[in-house]
């Protein structure tokens, strides 16, 4: 298995399986390296099926996570979190996705 899926598949699985669920997340892809990151895992979240959004976690060269959230159609940015920890992740991504459907 490529190195690029190892990474996505290590990043979903410190979000949790059930957090994933309950974000309703779909069309996962694993994001290839660039220069500003190793890799990482890009799906759509939505709550309830009304509203969607694209969740980006890039995993940085210094072991620590960028997390975007999109719009899916134009994919600008929402809000954005820079050098969160893997024990962080999930928690994060949460309570970033839950504010965009708050608003």
């Amino acid at each position: 298995m490529s190195h690029t899926i190892e990474i996505a598949k290590t990043i979903a699985s410190q979000i949790g399986g059930r957090r994933l669920m309950a974000l309703g997340a779909a069309s996962r892809v694993a994001l290839a390296p660039t220069p500003a990151q190793q890799g990482g895992l890009e799906f759509k979240a939505s709550l309830f099926g009304r509203r969607q959004c694209l969740v980006n976690v890039a995993l940085t060269h210094r072991d620590t996570y960028t997390v975007s959230v999109l719009k899916p159609r134009s994919r600008s940015v929402i809000a954005r979190f820079d050098d969160i920890h893997c024990e962080e992740l999930g928690a994060e991504i949460e309570l970033a996705v839950e504010t965009h459907f708050a608003n």
